[in-house]
């Protein structure tokens, strides 16, 4: 199964047309997204453009907004000469998702141009491109997104599913993850929903010393939710296959450790013992709210995802059966529900035989119908939608083919906060 490859804005594939320059911690303080990729930005204050060709099934562009619509800038993206949509937004926030393509062909190579317009020198910034490699050509030494859940993931008890990832408020409960790269980053956020003191956990690489790193949600009392919050990264490490174990030492009355995507650098992007599907990148951010809409012909629409809680791998040793006690374990699990199901058609077999024999014994009484009760329907909840304000398109993104008649032409400010999450969320 493949993994996100992450391409900073600093990357050297990537080709820039026009005056851009780089910033690096101007942007970190805005929203509640977190900071942009390696906190970096590539910025313009006139027409520009940048492109990058890549092989894979699906590619995303992630961005900083500094000045919303209507007086911000705006962008095209175009993926192999066509224009796809894109999503403009009305609050400013960093890791934003401008634009995202899915179902390219594996096999070729691909291109992805993002043209921006800027008006009164209203700067646009671009953070980084992530994109879906081919299943049959793995990728060595490169930025990887791991989503969660994860088959390399292992989750103790006390780990639950809380969106936009999963949390733990269990002490001394434990998360085991096998990775393959040079470093780690480890990605949670704090709810003002959950208990927000300060507390700490501890990670351990290769089973050695212990690393403690804090878990403070102060700053959630204001915002909500804190997104994207960098808890810890490990420290440069040969290249390599490495174990990561972390452990939670608060409670119930502290801030849980969570987690809602692991960044790995010098990674492979392949995945060969896995039989899971990976969740979209963009998942989460899928599954809330977005006062969002789509320009280039089209509307964007998304599909809520949420990992079960059965995929959560759970075990207090971290232990894995063999695939010969697997399949044991299968086995016998399928014969002894085939021998109670026979034990059930006997025994009932044998009750109908007795019952028709005392039917035949009784005098016969007069049969009486059976009688029936309205029942008064249970009236379905209607959901009311809300209208978003069309943003006016670039001149050159005007393709042929109506819009959605959900999206309302007004010219209505929408002022909600935005709560996507640009995940990288969920094939």
């Amino acid at each position: 199964m493949p993994r996100w490859v992450l391409v900073d804005d600093t990357d050297a594939g990537i080709q820039y047309n026009g005056p851009w320059f780089v910033h690096q911690g101007s942007q970190n303080i805005l929203g509640n997204f977190g900071i942009p990729y390696r906190s970096t930005l590539h910025g313009i204050n006139t027409n520009g453009s940048f492109s990058y060709s890549f092989r894979g099934s699906r590619v995303l562009i992630t961005a900083t907004l500094e000045f919303p619509a209507p007086d911000g800038p705006f962008w095209q993206c175009i993926v192999d000469g066509v224009v796809i949509p894109s999503i403009v937004y009305t609050t400013p926030e960093n890791r934003l998702r401008y634009c995202e393509e899915d179902g390219l062909a594996e096999d070729v190579q691909h291109n992805i141009t993002v043209k921006a317009s800027v008006q009164n020198q209203r700067t646009f910034w671009f953070d980084y491109i992530q994109y879906l490699p081919p299943v049959d050509e793995p990728l060595e030494n490169v930025s990887i997104s791991v989503d969660i859940p994860d088959p390399q993931m292992l989750f103790s008890n006390g780990w639950t599913l809380h969106a936009p990832g999963y949390m733990t408020s269990l002490l001394g409960s434990t998360f085991s993850f096998t990775f393959t790269g040079s470093s780690l980053t480890w990605f949670g956020f704090y709810d003002n929903s959950l208990p927000l003191a300060a507390t700490t956990a501890t990670y351990t690489i290769d089973g050695g010393k212990a690393v403690a790193f804090d878990l403070n949600g102060a700053a959630a009392l204001r915002t909500g939710v804190q997104y994207n919050q960098i808890f810890f990264q490990t420290n440069s490490l040969p290249i390599g296959e490495h174990t990561l174990i972390v452990a939670y030492q608060g409670n119930l009355q502290t801030a849980p450790l969570t987690l809602s995507v692991v960044y790995i650098e010098d990674g492979t992007s392949y995945l060969s013992n896995s039989g899971s599907p990976i969740p979209s990148s963009s998942s989460f951010h899928s599954s809330l709210s977005v006062p969002a809409l789509t320009t280039s012909g089209g509307s964007f629409t998304s599909t809520p995802f949420f990992p079960e809680p059965s995929a959560v791998k759970v075990g207090t040793a971290f232990s894995k059966l063999s695939p010969a006690s697997e399949i044991g374990a299968i086995i016998g699990g399928i014969l002894g529900g085939l021998t109670i199901i026979s034990l059930l058609i006997v025994g009932l077999s044998q009750r109908y035989k007795k019952w028709r024999q005392s039917k035949r014994a009784q005098p016969e009484m007069a049969e009486v119908g059976p009688s029936f009760n309205q029942r008064t329907p249970i009236p379905l909840s209607t959901n009311s939608s809300t209208e978003v304000a069309l943003v006016p398109e670039l001149a050159h993104q005007r393709i042929g083919g109506d819009t959605h008649s959900h999206i309302s032409e007004e010219r209505n400010s929408v002022h909600n906060d935005i709560v996507e999450i640009p995940r990288n969320h969920e094939r």
